[in-house]
């Protein structure tokens, strides 16, 4: 990656070339996985979510794990499947599951199922009203 992207990268990020090069060293969700086969931009895009906490990041790193074959626990998701056209024609796609997006998910699905925005809320609410109880 040409260094004057990787620069911008870490400006948007806010995050410095250490933050990443310590997340691909030192995180123990690749443990036991060749960094060479993980991406400096996913490398950086996780450590950025370390340091801000945006993401629980081993919601994505259990992934790489399971795809590497050292995660034996089955997934709650989509089974991975490999990307038929270029340029992407051989990665792999995999989704992982992270509790900040079950609500969103939640509205997704039943909007998409026919159950209508509105009706999503009423059921959310109804099972987790908003006063927290």
């Amino acid at each position: 990656m040409p260094k004057k992207l990787k620069d911008k990268i870490l400006e948007l990020y806010c995050i410095t070339e250490e933050d990443v090069i310590d997340f691909r060293e030192h995180s123990f969700g690749l443990n036991g996985i060749s960094i060479a086969q993980v991406g400096w931009l996913l490398s950086a895009q996780l450590a950025c979510a370390k340091k801000f906490r945006t993401l629980n990041t081993f919601a994505v790193t259990d992934v790489i794990q399971r795809l590497e074959g050292r995660n034996p626990w089955r997934s709650a998701t989509k089974a991975p499947e490999q990307f038929k056209h270029e340029p992407l024609k051989g990665l792999w796609k995999a989704h992982f599951v992270d509790a900040r997006y079950i609500y969103r998910n939640i509205i997704n699905h039943g909007a998409w199922g026919g159950l209508g925005v509105r009706s999503c809320f009423l059921l959310i609410y109804d099972v987790i009203p908003p006063s927290g109880g």
